[in-house]
C-alpha cells in the first residue's frame, strides 16, 4: 500500500513550527536592550551531482560580505553533504564545511584575523506536497570545532559546541512552466539552538527569516534571489544582531 501523508496533520505542525520560531526571536528582540542593524550580500554557487541508487552529493561555495563598507565577513570553501533518498519522501544526509569567520564583526573595522572553523554535519529531510505547495521540513545537527584565538594570532586547539537546526520552507509556482521559464515564490524560517559545556547565556542562537523567487533556466539550472532577517544573539546573552541579507544563488544539476 503506497503511503499517504496526513495533510492536516503536516499543516498544523509546520504552522506551529513557524509561531514558534517567530515568537521566540520576537520575545528575544523584546527584551534586549542593544540590537545591532547590519547589511549584508551573499554570493552562493551549489552544484549537486546524482551518484545513482539513490545516492547524491551537494555542494555549496558562499562568499559573505558587509554590504556598506564592503568587507569580507565569512567564507563557506566548501560545504559537502551526501545524500540518501528514502522512501515516501524523507532523506538522510552527511557531511560538512569548511568556514572561516573574519574577525573582529565589525565592518567598519579592518580584518585582524580570519578564524577557521571545521563542522561536520547530519540532516533528516522530508517533502512534501499540499496542492501545488511544496513543504520541505529539514532537521540539522552540527558539530562545530572552533580555533582557538589569542589576541590577533590564531592558538592551539579548537573549541566545541553543538548546534540543533530546524527549518520549514514553503515554495509556491508563479507559473504553470517544469522547465525553462519557470517561476516559483519561496517563504521559509529556521531556528539554531546551542548546546555544549561553553554555552552559558546563548542557548537561542539565531533565528533567519526569508523570502525569495527562483527562476530556471532549464530543468538541471537556476537562479535563486532571498531576502533574510537573520536574529542573532551574541554569546553575553544581553546583545542581539539584527542582520539584513541580500542573497544570490546558482543551483546547477550534474
Amino acid at each position: 500500500m503506497k503511503y499517504k501523508y496526513d495533510t492536516k496533520a503536516i499543516l498544523t505542525l509546520t504552522l506551529f513550527s513557524v509561531f514558534l520560531t517567530l515568537f521566540t526571536s520576537t520575545r528575544l528582540a523584546a527584551q534586549s536592550k542593544n540590537i545591532d542593524h547590519e547589511t549584508f550580500y551573499w554570493l552562493r554557487y551549489s552544484p549537486s551531482f546524482d551518484l545513482g541508487s539513490s545516492w547524491s552529493l551537494k555542494g555549496e561555495l558562499e562568499i559573505r560580505r558587509w554590504a556598506f563598507p564592503d568587507r569580507q565577513h565569512q567564507l563557506l570553501v566548501p560545504r559537502v553533504t551526501f545524500v540518501k533518498s528514502l522512501s515516501n519522501g524523507w532523506e538522510i544526509g552527511a557531511g560538512g564545511v569548511y568556514f572561516f569567520q573574519s574577525l573582529p564583526q565589525d565592518g567598519e573595522a579592518d580584518i585582524d584575523l580570519t578564524r577557521p572553523e571545521i563542522r561536520p554535519h547530519q540532516d533528516l529531510t522530508m517533502r512534501d506536497k499540499v496542492g501545488n505547495v511544496g513543504i520541505t521540513h529539514r532537521y540539522r545537527l552540527e558539530e562545530r570545532f572552533i580555533r582557538k584565538t589569542e589576541g590577533t594570532e590564531l592558538a592551539d586547539g579548537y573549541d566545541f559546541n553543538l548546534r540543533f537546526r530546524y527549518r520549514v520552507q514553503f515554495r509556491i509556482p508563479l507559473n504553470d512552466k517544469s522547465g525553462a521559464g519557470a517561476l516559483d515564490f519561496k517563504i521559509g524560517d529556521e531556528i539554531m539552538i546551542n548546546a555544549g559545556k561553553d554555552i552559558v547565556r546563548n542557548t537561542f542562537d539565531q533565528n533567519r527569516l526569508y523570502v525569495g523567487i527562483r527562476s530556471k533556466f532549464s530543468s538541471k539550472s537556476n537562479l535563486e534571489a532571498d531576502l533574510i532577517n537573520w536574529f542573532q544573539q551574541r554569546s553575553n546573552g544581553d546583545d542581539f544582531r539584527s542582520r539584513y541579507i541580500l542573497r544570490v544563488t546558482f543551483n546547477q544539476s550534474f
